[in-house]
């Protein structure tokens, strides 16, 4: 018999520990429902929805990389927050349609409690990297250190969100910062590693990945 569930796709996927998470609460709360862990490749984006609209028992995914602008034209809505951030990151049946949303942005906040931050380091510029600078846009941050392959991707990112900074490629010598968030799959296994942090953070500051 079948049962409800939901999961995460991606590409790569295999990295992902949202099945051992999701599925350990499923348990422990008694929910008959199953989390899984799904490979889709871009070319593959497509017809992986196309296949979930039918599906009964399917409640939803998360979505994570490279796939978090590409989704959107897929969509029959989008909440006003995901947007504005210009990225999706969870995806759910709703009003005989499909509904994008973005808790990245929230989940980004939540840790960090009420503390603000001047200058702040930035690597990728990718979906999740949007969420994370519309986040730092509503923060007040002074300035941001952008590290990205490409530089004009770069600077459009940082002028649609209004905010100063500079944009470097990975691994340049910049302004350290009281915060450095990676958003990249810089340290990812089978992708480079990162950069030394210490030469990016101030003494003192957060490293968050």
């Amino acid at each position: 018999m079948s049962r409800p569930y939901a999961e995460v796709i991606g590409d790569p996927i295999a990295q992902s520990k949202s099945p051992l998470i999701h599925n350990f609460w499923l348990e422990k709360l008694g929910i008959d429902a199953e989390y899984r862990a799904c490979h889709v490749r871009p070319g593959e984006l497509v017809d992986y929805f196309s296949q979930r609209r039918g599906d009964a028992e399917w409640r939803g995914c998360n979505i994570t990389m490279p796939h978090k602008q590409a989704v959107i034209p897929l969509l029959d809505a989008i909440d006003p927050a995901a947007a504005r951030i210009g990225a999706v990151n969870t995806v759910v049946p709703e009003n005989g349609g499909l509904a994008g949303y973005n808790t990245d942005l929230p989940g980004f906040l939540e840790p960090l409690g009420e503390q603000r931050f001047d200058v702040v380091s930035v690597v990728g510029a990718g979906g999740a990297a949007r969420a994370i600078l519309a986040a730092l846009a509503d923060r007040g941050v002074r300035w941001i250190s952008l590290q990205n392959r490409s530089i004009d991707k770069g600077e459009a990112l940082l002028a649609e969100f209004g905010l100063d900074g500079c944009v470097v490629a990975p691994g340049e010598e910049i302004q350290t910062a009281e915060l450095l968030v990676n958003t990249s799959s810089l340290g990812m296994a089978g992708y480079p590693p990162m950069p030394p942090v210490e030469r990016f953070v101030m003494d003192g500051g957060i490293v968050y990945d």
